[in-house]
């Protein structure tokens, strides 16, 4: 691995302490305490966050600082469902559920005052834009501003590949971005009705979050 060669002053990662809890219940020592075969086997059964955990194993084995880059998970699934208009979130979460028939009846809602176009495309068009704002974007620029702050001379930052180049995009703009940073990292308030609703697209979306 890469951080072995360059021995960066910091390793920034990206998750949240929500998600590092996740790969590391008993904590990062406690992980590396284990014999090779035991990590390689819990690594193994991981859907998502292989390389987050490779990397902070050898970051704690050379005696790196590890740091958490990215927004907790719970504001970006908050921040996503709250963009989404009633329809789209209806048709995602029944598509979900593999309610193929529910979800194409739920598409068709808005069309009910006799609006024009295809109610199928506005909905899956407005999916790609809450991902792409609430998960791709927003978290671009945080994580860039957040490797950008970390000290040291060099800093190594481990993103997934959905993130590379919206980093480097970030990466001279963080600067005057102070207001952006502290306004995406605020988690909106839900009604329940949408967070119950939601609830069936977050959990097929979930790794994508990550």
């Amino acid at each position: 691995m890469v951080i072995r060669s360059l021995r960066p002053d910091h390793v920034g990662l990206e998750l949240c302490a929500r998600r590092f809890r996740r790969l590391f219940p008993m904590g990062l020592a406690a992980f590396a305490a284990l014999p090779e075969d035991s990590q390689k086997q819990l690594a193994a059964r991981l859907a998502y966050g292989k390389e987050q955990l490779e990397a902070a194993s050898v970051a704690h084995e050379l005696g790196l600082h590890v740091a958490l880059c990215d927004r907790d998970v719970r504001v970006t699934e908050a921040r996503f469902l709250s963009r989404l208009p009633p329809e789209a979130l209806l048709a995602g979460s029944c598509a979900a559920l593999g309610l193929s028939r529910a979800a194409a009846i739920a598409a068709t809602l808005n069309r009910a005052q006799g609006e024009h176009g295809s109610a199928a495309a506005e909905v899956e068009q407005a999916l790609e834009e809450a991902v792409k704002a609430c998960v791709l974007d927003e978290r671009d620029l945080l994580l860039g501003a957040r490797l950008r702050c970390l000290p040291g001379r060099l800093v190594l930052g481990v993103v997934g590949s959905n993130h590379i180049d919206g980093v480097t995009r970030q990466w001279n703009k963080v600067l005057t971005s102070g207001g952006e940073v502290q306004a995406f990292s605020q988690k909106p308030h839900l009604p329940v009705w949408r967070r119950l609703l939601g609830s069936p697209l977050l959990w097929r979306l979930r790794g994508t979050f990550g």
